[in-house]
């Protein structure tokens, strides 16, 4: 297996230690919350909201739990060891697995967004907004980043090679890396515009309705998208800047980037579960119950989705129309 061309740079042992400590807490964090997200979605039903935004947030939890696995995990044995342990054929499997997940990630909280964006713009389409409709588009997501991960992976220079700097295992994509370089780095800042216009969206539209059901849900979908971009844009920068070759790179200056870059994201893979709990009530509720064995009151719980003010005002409609009748 070949060597990263900064291989006469060496990564102190203090940083080791702490990236060491930093991939098991993240590890550790994505694998239990990310179980318990799916665990409340799917058996307790404790993530009320739309069809389309829940089978998402489903889905998005399989891919962090999926770049857990095979990103974050083998770098601990990697910092270990300072080489890549697994040897040259895995190192090929790894990164074609690893590309899944990154990208459909990325796409994931795209289309979150998009559906928030679709129920703010088109309030009373709810019947399209279906479980089997949100299977059918996460389907052909997964589906198109294997397809592509696949292409990148056959194609591909059989020149591996272990960057002893970010302890990563690489695979040389030859004439592909450029396109691939350029599509996440459009996929990443595309979701920051998407952000932008989302905040917008819900501000307006809170204001307009008072905080109703419209914006159930948008507060996650805004905290989600903006540690995912926070996370991600240092990736997308480093890339983007290797690609211009006017740039000359300081060794240790490229060094620390590329640390710095690939750690940052695994903030991403544990970071949603602690956001669901903060801005989901019904998850939050779950957890309180379930983990910390909290018992709440019962005017803290509300059977579906609405507000227990529209509750009311329901009930109160419907008691009037039965006088009426």
């Amino acid at each position: 297996m070949g060597a990263a061309d900064d291989d006469k740079l060496t990564t102190p042992p203090g940083v080791c230690y702490f990236l060491i400590a930093w991939c098991i807490t993240t590890l550790i964090l994505c694998l239990v919350g990310n179980s318990v997200v799916l665990l409340a979605s799917r058996k307790f039903k404790a993530i009320r909201l739309d069809e389309i935004s829940t089978t998402i947030i489903d889905n998005l939890a399989v891919a962090d739990i999926g770049y857990g696995i095979v990103g974050i995990m083998p770098t601990i044995a990697a910092i270990v060891t300072k080489k890549w342990v697994y040897g040259r054929t895995m190192c090929i499997v790894n990164k074609f697995l690893t590309n899944v997940f990154f990208n459909m990630t990325i796409l994931l909280v795209v289309l979150l967004n998009a559906s928030k964006l679709s129920c703010l713009l088109f309030p009373f389409h709810t019947a399209q907004r279906t479980t089997r409709n949100a299977v059918i588009m996460t389907s052909s997501l997964w589906t198109v980043v294997v397809i592509y991960s696949l292409f990148s992976t056959l194609i591909a220079d059989p020149d591996v090679y272990f960057d002893t700097i970010s302890f990563q295992c690489w695979v040389n994509f030859g004439n592909v890396i450029p396109f691939g370089t350029i599509l996440v780095a459009w996929m990443i800042f595309s979701n920051v515009v998407i952000v932008l216009f989302t905040v917008w969206l819900l501000v307006m539209v809170k204001r307009i309705t008072a905080g109703s059901i419209l914006t159930k849900g948008g507060i996650a979908v805004i905290m989600v998208s903006t540690i995912f971009t926070i996370s991600n844009l240092p990736a997308a920068i480093v890339m983007t800047l290797k690609m211009i070759k006017s740039i000359q790179w300081d060794p240790a200056a490229a060094a620390f980037c590329n640390i710095f870059a690939t750690y940052i994201y695994y903030i991403s893979n544990f970071s949603n579960p602690i956001i669901y709990y903060f801005s989901v009530k019904s998850f939050r509720q779950f957890i309180d119950r379930k983990v910390f064995k909290r018992n709440l009151p019962s005017s803290e719980y509300t059977s579906d989705n609405v507000p227990v003010i529209v509750k009311k005002y329901t009930s109160s409609a419907k008691a009037d129309r039965s006088k009426d009748w």
